[in-house]
């Protein structure tokens, strides 16, 4: 395994079953270093700091003597709360043993807190990709990165991480990485500032011509909803009659038109102008923002998974790529690469799942030979045992 220059100058860290982290504060002189140790060791996780330091292995943190870091941005496929989750996630309540399928926060019987059994899917994980991909834009065309600076990885499990490796951003404070945050997730984002406004009755959008940064990303978004939205939604979403959204939306050309003109349509109702275009653009200012996790992009001494390392909870590559290759990357089926003969499990539970392009049922109480790629699959996430 090659990484860059600056593997003496970062912090590792590796676990085992159930734990990702149970040891860190480890240094390597070099990659040969590194790939000994692997070797010799075979940690079920590994993982690297987004900080160089000058004394990576020394204790405590500010011994080590921060020089700098990485930016690094992670998705999740937790994060989105997709209707797929309803198919294949679990629950389960050891309080008073309630279960059901998707993913809830709270026990339907008695309330208590539930074990979630989470797995992924390719719907999942496209819609995780896809909020990488608009990263990536924002990064080249707001923040003026070049291509060469953001590096991306599949996480190994549910998402994907990118490292911005760049001079510019080396000696980043935290709080300068928090407003990076902020810009990226729309926090506490004010759409009367942007020029998102009502005047004398009539509301008013930043003219296209003019518009850059964030009121450029909701103004593309606010065009894309109203080319694509059927009327059912567009009725939920505005608080309008079936008859209203459909009337509205036959003039779909000039509503884009309008928006790039810097004005915002008014209904025939006007009365209800100001609840619909409040609700229309909280719609589209929700679906613009990007859900990256905040520990992970704020705290400059997070250690996370050293690409091109097996995650030791699915037995998947943690695959690096670039952004042309992000595109095309399958997930389930390209990080496979634990192929060989076929091993003999016992399955407690696994509701339908695909991998490595093969569908396979639900196996709860299965007993049997599997591909081994699937066989190191389940056992890692704890649902199943080699037999024989």
């Amino acid at each position: 395994m090659e990484l860059d220059a600056s593997i003496a100058r970062r912090e590792f860290g590796v676990g085992s079953f159930g734990s990702k982290i149970d040891k860190r504060h480890l240094s390597f002189e070099s990659n040969s270093e590194l790939n000994a140790y692997l070797a010799n060791v075979a940690p079920l996780y590994i993982s690297w700091s987004v900080a160089q330091y000058e004394f990576p292995s020394r204790m405590p943190m500010e011994s080590k003597k921060l020089l700098g870091a990485d930016l690094v941005y992670e998705f999740d496929a937790d994060d989105f709360k997709l209707p797929c989750r309803q198919r294949h996630d679990s629950w389960n309540c050891s309080k008073c043993g309630a279960h059901g399928l998707g993913a809830v926060e709270a026990c339907s019987s008695c309330g208590a807190p539930p074990l979630v059994d989470e797995w992924v899917c390719e719907e999942c994980l496209n819609e995780t990709r896809n909020h990488t991909q608009s990263l990536a834009r924002i990064l080249l065309e707001d923040f003026g990165f070049n291509e060469k600076d953001l590096h991306f990885n599949f996480s190994g499990s549910k998402g994907f991480h990118v490292h911005v490796r760049s001079p510019s951003v080396f000696e980043w404070s935290r709080a300068a990485r928090m407003e990076a945050l902020d810009y990226l997730t729309l926090h506490e984002l004010s759409l009367e500032g942007l020029g998102f406004l009502e005047v004398d009755g009539v509301w008013r959008c930043p003219l296209w011509s003019l518009a850059g940064g964030i009121a450029r990303r909701i103004l593309q978004g606010l065009s894309h909803f109203f080319e694509t939205i059927p009327e059912d939604r567009l009725a939920v979403i505005g608080s309008l009659s079936q008859r209203e959204a459909k009337n509205f939306l036959t003039n779909r050309n000039g509503i884009v038109n309008g928006i790039q003109r810097g004005v915002l349509l008014p209904l025939s109702n006007k009365k209800k102008n100001e609840l619909f275009w409040g609700n229309v653009l909280s719609h589209v200012v929700e679906r613009q923002r990007l859900r990256v996790d905040r520990q992970t992009s704020a705290d400059i001494h997070k250690i996370v998974r050293v690409p091109n390392t097996l995650h030791g909870g699915t037995g998947l590559l943690a695959k690096s790529m670039t952004l042309q290759g992000l595109s095309t990357f399958r997930p389930l089926q390209d990080s496979v690469v634990l192929k060989g003969e076929r091993a003999t499990v016992f399955v407690s539970r696994a509701p339908r799942f695909c991998l490595g392009g093969e569908w396979f049922d639900s196996m709860n109480g299965f007993e049997g030979p599997l591909p081994f790629h699937v066989a190191a699959y389940l056992v890692a996430k704890g649902v199943a045992e080699v037999r024989g």
